[in-house]
């Protein structure tokens, strides 16, 4: 009887750790559609502002033809001033797409952690499977090269573990670790190399 009720407990304890992994992937979903339609909105403007260029392109043609240096030169220099933009949007979309790559990664992770007690050994080949673009997120963005890389012996570690049918040990520190990049990527603190 002391069996069943440790049973039972177990069986308690791992439906709650379930429910909250659950919980962490919706909200995982919801940060992901907003991401999307961050960068739906980035890519409107982008191409606002390169029609803007594109329409400046005529004016200061004729004015270099007219010899009209300073107009030419106001012209170049709101023309410089929008390519800066230009430039500003691309890098943003950029971050909100690697970002949106590191959610997606996120919830393969999640989803390996609610595999591991139904099939230990795929949810291992799944986990192993996110290791790809963690390494190349960390490769392109300089500020977060050591946090991701320090990733890739606990996954090797944790997929070994399950492989093998220990499958006490989540995700936690993988999680918190690719949340933490996440926030970093959403923010303007990250270098690209």
């Amino acid at each position: 009887q002391t069996l069943n009720m440790a049973t039972m407990i177990v069986v308690a304890w791992l439906l709650w750790q379930q429910a909250g992994l659950r919980q962490q992937l919706a909200a995982s979903n919801q940060q992901r559609a907003q991401a999307v339609t961050t960068v739906v909105y980035l890519r409107e403007e982008l191409d606002s502002l390169e029609k803007k260029i594109d329409e400046q392109k005529p004016e200061i043609a004729a004015a270099l033809s007219a010899q009209r240096l300073p107009a030419a030169s106001n012209d170049n220099a709101e023309i410089n001033s929008l390519k800066a933009e230009i430039t500003a949007y691309q890098a943003k979309i950029a971050r909100f797409e690697k970002s949106q790559e590191l959610k997606q990664t996120l919830e393969k992770v999640m989803s390996a952690e609610l595999l591991k007690v139904d099939n230990p050994q795929a949810a291992a080949e799944a986990l192993l499977g996110t290791k790809e673009v963690i390494w190349r997120t960390s490769t392109e963005h300089k500020s977060l090269e050591q946090t991701l890389q320090s990733l890739m012996a606990p996954i090797d570690i944790l997929a070994a573990e399950w492989s093998d049918g220990y499958v006490d040990n989540s995700v936690s520190t993988i999680h918190n670790i690719l949340t933490k990049s996440i926030v970093i990527l959403d923010s303007k603190g990250t270098t690209t190399r």
